[in-house]
């Protein structure tokens, strides 16, 4: 019994449901919330941090380039899944910056927490996806 109520409360968690998904705005999303637009038929939600290898706030002075992170999103339109990742700067192999799905367009504009060290672990929960939709 106590199984099934750990699973229950672990889902719940992973598939929290927010509706102020606003078009041509920018939105910061938690990881794992849904966020939804019930007016457009629409959510988002930010799934995971495929890569991140910003430099360090700490040594910025040390690096040749900011770096870049990607991070995989996963749009829905009427119920129609689409899982995707996108680049914050659009230079990590073919990763880009957004991408145009049933004509709206979704943009990574940013990721936090930056990391200070090089030896900083961010947890993946910590992690909060700014992005914007346009249609």
């Amino acid at each position: 019994m106590l199984f099934v109520v750990l699973l229950i409360s672990c889902n719940k968690e992973k598939n929290t449901t927010k509706s102020n998904l606003l078009l041509n705005d920018t939105i910061k999303l938690n990881y794992g919330t849904i966020y939804t637009n019930y007016e457009n038929n629409i959510s988002l939600r930010f799934d995971s941090v495929i890569t991140d290898s910003r430099c360090p706030q700490q040594i910025q002075a040390e690096c040749y380039s900011s770096g870049d992170v990607v991070v995989r999103f996963t749009f829905s339109v009427n119920n129609n899944r689409n899982v995707f990742p996108l680049s914050m700067l659009g230079f990590i192999g073919t990763y880009k910056k957004d991408t145009t799905i049933s004509s709206y367009r979704i943009k990574m504009l940013g990721l936090s927490p930056s990391p200070n060290t090089t030896s900083q672990v961010i947890q993946t929960k910590d992690y909060v996806a700014t992005a914007l939709i346009q249609k």
